[in-house]
């Protein structure tokens, strides 16, 4: 399932450090993943940063289409997360010929609301306690926009203390940083004007990375003049070409 239309979401920051909060928003050219496309399926899963569907990308070989970071994804059983009935998957991270997890997550899918994620955990290889994870992302508020068709609307990534002295390595849970995500603005299959996605105007000067249908690096150029990014047919072939 997916919500065509617009998304806006913010983003507020918490560090342990400061206690102060901010709120960030951004958008780049100069990095494909720079502009994020949300679908309710991936709001929660930082990995998928290439616009794929969570069904392409937990059966999918890899993780990172463009740097070919290989993950293998299990079904491991059900739990109850927040009253709802979940399935767990554990996803691990796997590098080499002999398949050596690099690091593990695992996500939780929610069986009455589209098979939606509703929380996911990181345990990276270098974790210093064996029962507790570095991260939680957890969603707190749940909305249905239509009958059977449901979208997080807040959700909350918690990092955790990993540090040799306290924290993890105590097998405690002591915060870190904490970001709250909430979006504010969607609409349902709005008319979109198709020159949205035609004409992209930018200023002179600006550094444009091209990349093929597959991710992979072509090259770069710089803007020439204001105006819309455009690249020949036969400049592209050219960039193609081995």
């Amino acid at each position: 399932m997916t919500v065509s239309g617009p998304v806006t979401c913010s983003e507020r920051t918490n560090r342990r450090q400061t206690r102060s909060p901010f709120a960030v928003r951004w958008a780049s050219l100069e990095q494909t993943d720079s502009v994020r496309l949300d679908r309710p399926h991936s709001m929660l899963i930082s990995t998928v940063k290439d616009g794929r569907k969570l069904s392409e990308f937990l059966t999918s070989e890899f993780s990172d289409i463009g740097n070919k970071y290989r993950h293998r994804i299990s079904y491991e059983g059900d739990d109850l997360v927040d009253g709802l009935h979940c399935y767990r998957l554990r996803r691990d991270r796997i590098t080499g010929d002999n398949d050596k997890v690099k690091g593990t997550s695992r996500i939780w899918l929610a069986r009455d609301r589209n098979l939606l994620p509703v929380r996911s955990s990181w345990e990276p290889p270098s974790r210093q306690s064996d029962k507790l994870p570095t991260g939680i992302c957890t969603v707190t508020t749940l909305q249905e926009l239509e009958p059977g068709i449901w979208i997080p609307m807040r959700w909350r990534d918690t990092a955790y203390n990993g540090s040799r002295k306290v924290g993890l390595v105590e097998n405690r849970m002591i915060e870190n940083w904490r970001k709250d995500f909430q979006v504010e603005s969607i609409r349902l299959n709005p008319e979109v004007d198709p020159q949205l996605f035609e004409t992209v105007t930018v200023p002179q000067g600006t550094k444009i990375h091209i990349r093929d249908e597959n991710g992979n690096h072509l090259g770069e150029r710089i803007q020439p003049a204001d105006g819309n990014i455009s690249i020949s047919e036969n400049e592209f072939e050219k960039l193609r070409a081995p």
